[in-house]
């Protein structure tokens, strides 16, 4: 995905619509016979999350391919390709890869690339009606050491809490928060949209949402570290994983990634004491990982 030029930081975008997100994995081929051909290579990353897959060329996936690669996320959480000719082909053929799975997202405060509102670095939009769902990172430009970026499966850290915890959790309701980034917009001179939420109690949640962070970040045996490369493609399910980069080299150097990501359902609730199936989200503005967010799918 060659680099276009320069940022447009001045986007005026109206608020999003719902829409009826697909679930490409459905009625699928668990054998993968159209995304691991003969030649491809599948190893795992970790034992309870990541996959990578070598001797695919991911802008040459046709729809089957596509819907099988949903498949695998779904059970992988993270899949890694290297070699990718993502960073060299016509923007305009990444966006529409990335949004065969679903409508791309439009970060609401950050500046992105002119002219693709869609393409922006990382970051976790728990805030939005229908968070991302399936989303992609493509590697512009690397470091040769340190960068790495951590992934943790959460349905595996969510299956660690105790039966009364996740009760507990299912009583309460947090409050999805832009606040800093739309700060930071306003410093830059955007504008701010405002809506009214419910009173805090921040002693009560800050501990608990704490407690939550430091579970997630210290269940290092259901965590996967991706090293990037300079054609590196990683792909993952937002709803179940959370993620974040390591800060980690040392002096003026800078690494480019673009990302896409395609919006999923709207989250519903869930009741453990009924047999309703659904997705319990809890974050908050700050923790160990960056922008950490539990999210347990059943």
């Amino acid at each position: 995905m060659a680099p276009p030029t320069g940022l447009n930081c001045r986007n005026r975008i109206p608020p999003l619509e719902p829409f009826e997100q697909y679930e490409h994995s459905k009625d699928v081929d668990p054998s993968f016979p159209s995304l691991l051909k003969e030649g491809t290579k599948i190893s795992d990353i970790a034992v309870s999350i990541g996959a990578k897959v070598t001797g695919v060329q991911l802008s040459q996936l046709d729809d089957k391919g596509k819907d099988e690669l949903s498949l695998l996320l779904a059970q992988k959480k993270v899949v890694v390709f290297h070699d990718q000719d993502f960073a060299t082909i016509p923007i305009q053929q990444a966006v529409d890869f990335a949004g065969y799975f679903g409508r791309l997202h439009v970060h609401p405060v950050s500046g992105a690339a002119r002219g693709f509102p869609q393409l922006h670095m990382h970051s976790d939009v728990s805030y939005e009606l229908q968070p991302h769902g399936t989303t992609m990172l493509s590697a512009i430009d690397v470091i040769e050491s340190g960068g790495v970026t951590l992934f943790v499966n959460q349905v595996k850290a969510y299956e660690r809490l105790t039966p009364g915890f996740c009760e507990r959790l299912a009583e309460l309701k947090v409050v999805h928060s832009a606040y800093e980034q739309a700060q930071t917009a306003l410093g830059k001179g955007g504008q701010l949209r405002q809506d009214p939420i419910t009173s805090v109690h921040p002693l009560m949640s800050d501990g608990l949402l704490n407690f939550i962070y430091h579970h997630i970040a210290l269940s290092h045996d259901v965590q996967c570290r991706f090293k990037w490369s300079g054609r590196s493609v990683v792909v993952w399910d937002n709803r179940v994983t959370a993620h974040s980069g390591l800060m980690d080299w040392k002096g003026p150097r800078y690494r480019y990634i673009a990302r896409l990501a395609a919006q999923a359902e709207v989250p519903t609730e869930y009741d453990p004491m009924s047999l309703t199936r659904g997705i319990v989200y809890v974050t908050g503005r700050s923790s160990p990982i960056r922008a950490a967010q539990l999210q347990i799918r059943y």
